[in-house]
C-alpha cells in the first residue's frame, strides 16, 4: 500500500472507533442506562415522519439533527473506503459496505438493548455512504491529473475528509431526546430518539 492509503486506514479505524462509542457507549445517547425491553421499527420512514409530525414540540433543530445526523455520520465512511483500496472504487461495493456496517450497528443495538433497530437509520446511513462515494468520485473526476498532482490532491482531500469525519460524529452527540416530553405526546417514556416501544422482555 502507498503511504496515503495506510494513513487513510488509520483514520478509518479511528472513525469506526468513534462511531462505535457514539452508538454503543455514549452516555449522551443513554447507551449506558440499560433497558429491559427491545425497541425496533421495521416500517420505512415511520420515525422520520414522527419527528416531522412533532417538530413543533421537539424543535426544528432536533428534527434536522435526527434526519441529517444519520446521513452525515456515514459520509466519511463512503469517502475513505474507496481511498483505502482501489478495489473499493465501485459504487455498489461502497453502498453495500455502508449498508452492512449500518445493519451490524443496528443489530448490536437491538441485541444488547443499547438502542433500537430502526430501518430508517439503515436508509439514512446508507444514503450517507452513497453521498460520500459520490463526493470521492466527483473530486477524482475534477482532478484528473498526473500522479504527483493526484498524490498532492489526495493528501489535501484526506485531511479534509478526516476533519469532516470528526465534525459529522460530533454532530451526533447533540441528543434531542431530552427535548421531548412523553407526558405531552403520550408516547413511551424511554423513547429517547422517538422510537416506538414494541416489545417488553
Amino acid at each position: 500500500m502507498k503511504k496515503i492509503q495506510w494513513g487513510t486506514v488509520v483514520f478509518l479505524i479511528i472513525y469506526l472507533a468513534i462511531l462505535a462509542y457514539v452508538c454503543f457507549w455514549s452516555e449522551g445517547y443513554g447507551r449506558t442506562d440499560g433497558q429491559n425491553f427491545y425497541r425496533y421499527n421495521l416500517v420505512p420512514f415511520k420515525e422520520i415522519m414522527r419527528f416531522y409530525t412533532y417538530r413543533d414540540l421537539v424543535g426544528v433543530e432536533a428534527f434536522v439533527l435526527n434526519l441529517f445526523g444519520n446521513v452525515l455520520a456515514f459520509i466519511p465512511f463512503g469517502v475513505m473506503v474507496p481511498i483505502v483500496r482501489r478495489k473499493n472504487r465501485n459504487f455498489f461495493r461502497v453502498v453495500g459496505m455502508t449498508f452492512l456496517l449500518s445493519l451490524f450497528i443496528e443489530c448490536i443495538q437491538l441485541i444488547f438493548r443499547v438502542g433500537s433497530f430502526d430501518v430508517d437509520d439503515l436508509i439514512l446511513n446508507t444514503l450517507g455512504g452513497l453521498i460520500g462515494y459520490v463526493i470521492f468520485w466527483l473530486m477524482n473526476r475534477i482532478h484528473d491529473m498526473s500522479a504527483v498532482r493526484l498524490f498532492h490532491f489526495r493528501s489535501q482531500f484526506f485531511q479534509a475528509a478526516v476533519q469532516f469525519c470528526f465534525y459529522c460524529i460530533l454532530v451526533q452527540v447533540h441528543d434531542p431526546r431530552n427535548i421531548l416530553q412523553p407526558e405531552v405526546l403520550e408516547i413511551p417514556q424511554r423513547d429517547d430518539r422517538l422510537f416506538c416501544l414494541i416489545k417488553t422482555v
